[in-house]
């Protein structure tokens, strides 16, 4: 939510990502047997308080562990099983420790601590120097240093030894763990009495840097000093600060740290051109995770380390649409949008009021909801999923009514807040009355969040939420048991989005929250990360530059299915067209109306903007199969679909210094058009062969290239030889799409969209089902065999050809050219396109070869 419009006491609302609900086909409701059987689920869910778990406990006890660790408090698998390389070689003199693999080199000088660690591969090496290791207080003196190493001794793959210090007769301690071939821990202790309370590291490293969590900024950090925090300081120049900030930092050249910590740390990039970055950590112990390989095997082990984003369900990649103002609009809107045919498969709306607790924005124009159940029930009979507003505090008065609030009342009388030193309940501060943070660190509190959220879930019948905030913590606010602001500031989010994920899921399965805070680890439980707020227009703080950048960078720190707010509160008809255009082409495409001023641009502002959001609707629609595949690869590989070019080519220098344009996927580039009035774009296409999606023209890469790019067409290549699987553009929606079971999502209708190669290749595409097409790409011949398919399907096959095919072979028998009229369902064979030059070939069948002959 915005809060900087608040403070202005403008109308403004939050963006709530709405998850898109499941294909439907004649069937939008359960039948009545499934009904009581979740029904049954639910009560059963209601019983279950998540605060008496091994999960939550599991969370406290980390919480007082001294430092906390967000590797323990959140979903990841490789400190529970370690596999240390057999190929490990050891040589340890009394000068140096020399640890090596086939993958890196790891060497500690011990008489004056220099530790190094280089890529054998590619011959990166990063550096701490002498003196690289120091203390300090908050004032900055003394600053006392790592001088050697002593008595260094060897447990299995673990290294322990005490760190002589600078003017101090007592050591600090390190350990250094080889978790894994490319993985190694390097842990440093000393308690702050000691030497004080801000450890500052020192690297002498070669960039280019990129990480650090979401940036808005910029993409390639060199130059970056910046602070990690979670924060919400919309309207501040510059937007030097982030939602989602992560303290991992890596190269292309095959190297990465991270800073296991929940301690707020400042990164200091500005010396990159020398080869040197600094670290300075609001703690004096650390875990350094250090990663060797390329940016996609860095972030498979960060994501290892600190857990992989959830998998949505199948109808959070259809579309989502806004709407607001009470039931009887709403439920205008979503008539509307089934007349004219917009394939929208959730709804999303904020103005649903709670009692004065977590539920709904407070905005002059709210609606009344006398029955959300009746209104949900609704909106499910017409294939809608349907998401609401949830907010991690209560206020003080009920806005806009001037009244006291019972719930913040209730809350003051069972201690439900974080509070200031004085006492007092202490939130965000953008409202003209106080606001209590809830305090998720005691189990009661936790309790009654999981009341609220099942209520919404169940008796309401909503199916998600945006779960807004997450920031506003200070250094002193007070959580209990010792517990203060200075250590929860970046682990608020983890614990909001956590617990609110974890309880959520089991009353829901299939529930949907997409939010805008986080933090290393709670990618595990943000199921959608939305770019938070930002204003209607291009500049490169708070504009669409900002956003396309944000969408990149929250993908290279491990948040896997992303979206943007597609801002309908401007009046620049060319700048929310580029908006739709780059929204179809994120994971979820998700339009929001904000403050609304009059004669906003959106799609329903009229017919021709209408035909224009339903256009690249249709399009985001059919890529489900394409998108859905990639967002099921993220459970094993942590790879987001939103791609950065460098995780496909890090080695090519051209892909480091973009910012404005990725892959989605790995065989669809995108380049979205950001500046005003502009009818050309400048974009780089990496090595080898693309299709310009709008023209069919073949490109060759490792080049910069201008294209066309007029204000209804953003730029899109694909890459030569790829298989792309679809769904057809009229699918209304994708609610009800693998209900019980999302592997089974696709039953029917699938095509198959086949990207000549420009030479003879062989190229293939697992779906998520299983489901296998390989295809063998001759000069004068293709070969498209499909294998492993759960179940028949009516498929249709498209191919650019010039001419008319010699043959049309399916297995082993020629195919006939249908009439032009006949659906892909009605019969067995082919017909050319005239408009598209394509070939397209209707079978029905589970597996099946077919080959066409020039």
């Amino acid at each position: 939510m915005t809060s900087f419009r608040l403070a202005t006491h403008t109308s403004d609302s939050s963006r709530l990502m709405m998850r898109a609900p499941r294909r439907l086909g004649l069937q939008f409701l359960l039948p009545a047997m499934s009904c009581a059987l979740v029904l049954a689920a639910n009560q059963s869910a209601r019983g279950q308080q998540f605060s008496s778990g091994s999960e939550y406990k599991s969370m406290l006890t980390e919480l007082h562990h001294d430092p906390p660790r967000p590797t323990r408090l959140s979903a990841g698998t490789l400190l529970d099983h370690p596999q240390p390389p057999k190929d490990l070689k050891v040589e340890d003199t009394s000068s140096d420790l020399r640890i090596s693999s086939n993958q890196w080199k790891l060497q500690i000088a011990k008489d004056s601590w220099n530790l190094s660690i280089a890529n054998a591969q590619t011959g990166a090496t990063w550096q701490m120097e002498a003196a690289g290791v120091s203390w300090s207080k908050p004032s900055g003196e003394p600053r006392p240093s790592v001088t050697s190493v002593q008595n260094i001794e060897r447990e299995g793959s673990v290294w322990r030894a005490r760190m002589s210090i600078e003017g101090s007769a007592e050591p600090a301690h390190m350990e250094l763990t080889v978790l894994s071939s490319d993985v190694i821990r390097l842990s440093i202790h000393a308690p702050s009495a000691l030497l004080g309370d801000r450890l500052n590291l020192q690297w002498k490293a070669s960039g280019p840097f990129f990480g650090l969590g979401e940036r808005f900024d910029r993409v390639r950090l060199d130059g970056l000093k910046t602070v990690l925090r979670p924060e919400d300081l919309l309207g501040q120049p510059g937007h030097n600060w982030t939602y989602i900030p992560v303290p991992l930092v890596f190269t292309p050249r095959g190297l990465g740290l991270y800073m296991d910590t929940s301690a707020v740390s400042t990164f200091d990039l500005t010396q990159a051109a020398e080869d040197r970055f600094a670290v300075q950590l609001a703690d004096s112990s650390v875990d350094l995770y250090l990663f060797v390989g390329d940016p996609a095997r860095i972030l498979e082990n960060y994501t290892a380390l600190t857990g992989r984003s959830p998998l949505p369900p199948p109808w959070a990649f259809g579309v989502w649409i806004c709407s607001y103002q009470g039931p009887d609009k709403v439920l205008a809107d979503a008539r509307t949008l089934r007349q004219d045919k917009i394939p929208a498969s959730a709804i999303w709306t904020y103005d649903v009021m709670g009692k004065g607790d977590i539920m709904g924005w407070p905005l002059w124009w709210t609606g009344y909801y006398p029955n959300p159940r009746h209104f949900t029930d609704k909106l499910h009979s017409m294939g809608f999923k349907v998401l609401t507003y949830v907010h991690p505090y209560l206020r003080s008065m009920l806005d806009p009514y001037n009244l006291r609030n019972p719930s913040y009342e209730e809350g003051l009388r069972d201690h439900l807040f974080v509070t200031n030193p004085q006492g007092q309940p202490t939130g965000p501060v953008f409202e003209p009355f106080r606001d209590g943070n809830i305090n998720f660190t005691h189990p009661a509190n936790v309790d009654w969040w999981q009341n609220r959220l099942q209520h919404i879930l169940v008796d309401d019948n909503f199916d998600g939420w945006m779960e807004d905030y997450g920031e506003w913590i200070n250094d002193t606010d007070q959580f209990g048991a010792g517990v203060t602001g200075r250590r929860m500031a970046n682990l608020n989010p983890l614990f909001y989005h956590r617990i609110t994920n974890e309880i959520s899921r089991r009353a829901k399965p299939d529930v949907v929250e997409f939010s805008r805070s986080g933090y290393a680890g709670s990618q595990a439980y943000t199921p959608v990360v939305w770019g938070g707020d930002q204003f209607p227009n291009w500049t490169t703080d708070y504009g669409l530059p900002s956003v396309v950048r944000a969408g990149i960078t929250a993908g290279m720190s491990g948040f896997a299915v992303w979206g943007p707010d597609i801002a309908a509160n401007g009046h620049s008809r060319e700048l929310w067209m580029r908006w739709v255009e780059f929204g179809a082409l994120t994971p979820v495409m998700r339009n929001h109306l904000w403050d609304k001023p009059e004669n906003a641009i959106n799609l329903w502002h009229d017919p021709e903007a209408t035909a224009f959001f339903r256009e690249y609707a249709r399009l985001h629609v059919s890529l489900f199969p394409y998108l859905y595949t990639f967002a099921a690869d993220a459970q094993t590989t942590g790879l987001p679909l939103m791609r950065d070019l460098l995780f496909a080519s890090p080695g090519d220098p051209h892909t480091w210094n973009l910012d404005d344009e990725y892959l989605l996927g790995d065989s669809i580039l995108v380049a979205p058009v950001i500046h005003e009035g502009a009818t050309t774009r400048s974009l780089y296409l990496p090595s080898g062969a693309w299709t310009n999606y709008w023209t069919g023209e073949s490109v060759q890469g490792g080049r910069q290239v201008t294209v066309a790019a007029p204000v209804n067409q953003i730029p899109v290549f694909i890459r030569a030889g790829s298989i792309l699987p679809l769904i057809p553009q009229d699918t209304e929606t994708l609610a009800g799409m693998g209900e019980a079971n999302p592997a089974q999502a696709l039953t029917k209708d699938l095509i198959w969209r086949i990207y000549p190669a420009d030479k003879p290749a062989q190229s293939h595409f697992r779906l998520f089902d299983g489901t296998l097409a390989d295809v063998n790409h001759q000069k004068s011949q293709a070969t498209l065999s499909v294998t492993h398919a759960p179940t028949a399907r009516d498929y249709e096959v498209i191919l650019p050809i010039r001419s008319i095919p010699a043959s049309v072979v399916l297995d082993g028998k020629r195919l006939g050219e249908i009439n032009q009229t006949l659906s892909m369902r009605q019969t067995n064979g082919w017909r050319m396109d005239p408009r598209d030059h394509c070939l397209h070939v209707f079978v029905n069948a589970s597996d099946f070869t077919l080959q066409v002959g020039g």
